[in-house]
């Protein structure tokens, strides 16, 4: 029997196994896509060239998207790092930006750990896509935003004081008709002293581990087949509206 004092522990660990289980379910789902995709013929090889991964700077993405340039540049244009992360996803540009809107309601990472261990939600919030500068993005602020495009954000102060200036930018392209990239683009002060490069390394690593978690898990639920859990109405009316009146 177990005494008062390993009910705490019983209940992490059952909260854990949960949430494996969760992402052994979506990593499932996700093949199964990619393989029923592949047997009917799929999409045509994609040529571009991977970067050779710079971790934790860089992780997934090509040369073109290291050197381009995000609206979370002109956030801090001289003495910053720049990290940018990347993932292919097998769904339109519209639905995996829509899928960017519900980092709005939570974050998509190890729930566990930034959530207070509540699952993000695997439907489509009614309203989460109806962007405005000012409005909370997990530790920021949405600082500039275009629809179906990116959405751009800074730190709240109290966590630049800890951290220094932290930018971001999420951005969305289409890749042909029915797939779509999305990239991540950071911005972090260029650390000057020993103790601000041991933050800059404990951020850079950190940030690769959840943001890796993180895109997978939105690529999954983007690429989520029509058999899947239904999309809310007012969503389903949201979404055409906005592709009828174009980019914001």
């Amino acid at each position: 029997m177990n005494s008062l004092h390993d009910y705490p522990y019983l209940i992490l660990s059952r909260r854990r196994g949960q949430e494996l289980i969760n992402e052994a379910q979506e990593e499932a789902m996700a093949r199964n896509v990619n393989t029923r995709r592949a047997a009917a013929g799929g999409a045509a090889e994609d040529k571009r060239t991977t970067v050779t991964p710079r971790l934790p700077e860089q992780w997934n993405v090509t040369r073109r998207e290291v050197t381009a340039e995000y609206p979370c540049d002109r956030l801090g244009e001289h003495g910053v790092r720049r990290l940018t992360r990347g993932i292919d996803v097998d769904a339109p540009a519209g639905v995996s930006f829509r899928w960017l809107c519900q980092l709005r309601v939570a974050p998509y990472s190890y729930d566990w750990i930034d959530n207070l261990g509540r699952r993000s939600p695997r439907t489509l919030t009614p309203g989460a896509d109806e962007l405005a500068t000012g409005q909370d993005l997990m530790i920021g602020r949405i600082t500039d935003f275009a629809i179906d495009d990116h959405i751009t954000g800074r730190a709240y102060p109290r966590a630049e004081r800890l951290y220094g200036l932290v930018g971001l930018t999420y951005r969305v392209f289409a890749t042909s008709p029915t797939t779509s990239r999305l990239v991540v683009r950071l911005v972090v002060h260029e650390p000057t002293v020993w103790w601000e490069t041991l933050r800059y390394w404990l951020l850079a690593w950190g940030d690769l581990i959840m943001m890796r978690k993180q895109l997978t898990t939105l690529k999954s639920l983007a690429e989520r087949p029509a058999g899947g859990p239904p999309v809310p109405e007012a969503v389903q009316e949201a979404i055409h509206r906005r592709a009828q009146g174009g980019r914001r």
